[in-house]
């Protein structure tokens, strides 16, 4: 029987200071591809911190609606957080 590991398919990198973040897709030996988020974290002694999260393909659009109404609500809050009242996008809403 041939093994057949889960493979990186594509991949992208963000640098933030003593942060970085992977957005990686993978395919199981099903051939079905999911999204991994990780954050790497420099800590003491060349040591790091790994921090990971799975969204399978089911999930996305729900996790993309998500993701974009948090970047909208700091984009806006940093514009403008004299005027803006923080509890207007505190719906809790579940995606």
């Amino acid at each position: 029987m041939e093994e057949r590991r889960k493979e990186e398919i594509f991949t992208k990198k963000v640098k933030a200071g003593r942060r970085t973040y992977y957005f990686d897709v993978k395919e199981n030996v099903n051939n079905d591809k999911y999204l991994i988020i990780s954050e790497t974290k420099a800590v003491d002694f060349g040591k790091q911190d790994r921090f990971r999260i799975m969204v399978f393909p089911e999930d996305l659009e729900n996790f993309k609606e998500a993701f974009m109404d948090v970047v909208e609500f700091i984009q806006s809050s940093d514009d403008d957080s004299s005027e803006e009242d923080s509890s207007s996008f505190s719906d809790n809403e579940d995606y």
